[in-house]
């Protein structure tokens, strides 16, 4: 009679197998770890965009009702993700009931961010808020004329235009609908004849008029170099012409580049003097330092040919912007104004600047609980340009947080 065949080369085999699925079980973990971190990181950054809407949103809503605006940040978020995974197995042995062959893995996982919460009402990140916006920061952000319009009618705070009759000042107060649309109709006239920005530089001698003979050593040039400065060619001085061996004359500046304000349509005497790319064979204006011709610099912005002829532009800080926003909001929920309206890129005229109540079919781009309503600002036909302001907002105010006073985590990180 023929012995039963042992079960070890059944149990080996299968050995074998859990082998391999013993090996791919870390992948698996590490696939899954994977997944969530990834599922975590996404909850994380829409979360913290959540977060910086709410609070841009709230302190407009705080400004409408001349209360104090408050800003905080997460500077640091820690991450802890923990796995564990194991396998229990039953083999079937000899004289014995055959068991069950038994795979089951088990795995545990354990995902949750930490953060720290830092109050940015500290006089640095305060007195950044509180200085006129600069053309430099905003002429990024101005890529068509549309969006430059809308941007300069919430950050202008005045235009003044001096001429042989005298000064006509326009004053951007969102509280005055005839002021906001007197403002209003002389930046249009501005945006008409082509107002926009472009690229100049301040130049600033540094030494006197030198022929090569005369240079100074190489170590000196590449240090200056380093220090932003350019040695030009310059036209002949006048009176050296019998010192001179005949070679060009050069000479060391420094350039320090901005933006200034120049018009593409100008239609007027003053406005065709700022015109853009009007230079003379340079490849971009260039001016003394703190020249009133130049159109750009801090606020206000100047442009002046004579005594007569004086245009300035006048910029308001981001927290002004805030105020002005805060304005808007106020006199339509008290009644005093209507909406007030601002052309939109097809040349009709809708809403500039929006805050409602929740409610069925009000779609909306920010979201905040004040008072125990849910106010948004609203996008689509019924928020006309609120939502693309309200984005200017919130991205200038990230911008405005230093790293080195708010630290910035630059990476989640497992426990």
């Amino acid at each position: 009679m023929p012995f039963p065949r042992p079960p070890f080369p059944r149990a080996l085999l299968s050995l074998r197998r859990l082998g391999g699925a013993l090996a791919l079980l870390p992948l698996l973990g590490a696939c899954t770890g994977y997944d969530q971190l990834s599922g975590a990181a996404a909850t994380l950054n829409r979360e913290v965009a959540t977060l910086q809407d709410e609070m841009v949103l709230k302190n407009i809503l705080r400004r409408s009702e001349h209360r104090p605006a408050h800003f905080s940040a997460l500077p640091l978020i820690r991450g802890r993700n923990r796995m564990s995974y194991g396998v229990g197995l039953a083999l079937p042995l000899p004289g014995g009931d055959r068991g069950r062959r038994l795979f089951e893995p088990g795995m545990e996982a354990e995902t949750g961010p930490g953060f720290d919460y830092a109050s940015l009402n500290n006089e640095q990140f305060l007195e950044r808020l509180r200085r006129p916006l600069r053309l430099d920061r905003l002429a990024p952000l101005m890529r068509d004329r549309a969006r430059r319009e809308l941007l300069l009618t919430v950050t202008v705070e005045e235009i003044r235009w001096r001429g042989p009759l005298g000064t006509r000042r326009y004053h951007n107060d969102p509280q005055d609908p005839a002021a906001f649309q007197a403002f209003q109709r002389q930046l249009e006239a501005l945006m008409d004849q082509g107002l926009r920005s472009e690229a100049a530089a301040w130049v600033r001698t540094v030494s006197p008029p030198f022929q090569l003979d005369d240079a100074p050593p190489l170590g000196e040039l590449a240090a200056a170099a380093r220090e932003g400065m350019t040695t030009d060619p310059v036209p002949r001085p006048p009176g050296l012409a019998r010192r001179t061996n005949g070679g060009p004359w050069y000479q060391m500046r420094r350039t320090e580049e901005f933006q200034r304000f120049c018009f593409t349509e100008p239609r007027e005497a003053l406005t065709r003097l700022a015109r853009c790319g009007d230079w003379a064979g340079l490849r971009r204006a260039e001016f003394p330092p703190n020249d009133p011709r130049s159109f750009g610099g801090t606020s206000p912005l100047t442009f002046e040919v004579d005594a007569e002829n004086r245009l300035e532009i006048e910029f308001r800080s981001l927290l002004d912007v805030m105020d002005y926003l805060g304005a808007l909001v106020r006199t339509e929920r008290e009644g005093i104004t209507a909406p007030l309206q601002v052309r939109s890129p097809s040349g009709a005229r809708v809403a500039l600047f929006r805050v409602l109540e929740a409610g069925p079919g009000i779609a909306s781009v920010a979201a905040t609980e004040v008072d125990g309503r849910r106010m948004v600002v609203p996008r689509g036909p019924a928020g006309g340009r609120s939502a693309e302001l309200f984005s200017f907002v919130t991205h200038m105010v990230g911008a405005t947080q230093s790293v080195g006073e708010v630290p910035i985590t630059g990476a989640v990180y497992s426990d």
